[in-house]
């Protein structure tokens, strides 16, 4: 699965940027499969990370979804401007602190938001009252000019 699509990246590193790094020389189109296969391959490595904490597919919370993708987009762009000869030192950087990142949550010095499986919900407190009834069936709306 997935964690960012190329739209993703566009969002993240603007579209000049991704251009630059994926545009074929020959045919001056951008390398949508290129793209697509380098997420596929973060993708790949955060499980790789990801998998000795938590179980896949990885139920992501939002603040999960945001991080994970973050992480994916920095990978793959990194792959995409090593393929181009348009490696930076800030690219570069941004895929190491990546890793670092990924290594820290598999040594369980950080963490990415997941739902728990195993998690029960709190038990009701003797006083707590629940109801299960749906809305008045007869209101004034309901009845018009009866």
């Amino acid at each position: 699965m997935a964690y960012a699509v190329e739209a993703d990246l566009d969002a993240t590193f603007g579209k000049s940027l991704v251009d630059l790094v994926t545009i074929d020389p020959v045919t001056l189109a951008r390398n949508e499969a290129a793209i697509g296969q380098a997420l596929d391959d973060a993708s790949a490595l955060i499980d790789g990370y990801l998998s000795v904490r938590y179980p896949l597919p990885l139920a992501l919370m939002p603040g999960g979804i945001s991080v994970v993708r973050a992480l994916a987009c920095n990978i793959a762009l990194c792959a995409l401007a090593s393929t181009a000869d348009r490696m930076s030192d800030l690219i570069q950087k941004r895929r190491d602190e990546a890793e670092k990142f990924l290594r820290d949550v598999a040594a369980a010095k950080a963490n990415v938001p997941v739902y728990d499986p195993t998690a029960q919900p709190e038990p009701l407190s003797p006083n707590e009252v629940l109801t299960n009834f749906s809305d008045r069936t007869f209101s004034s709306a309901t009845l018009g000019g009866f």
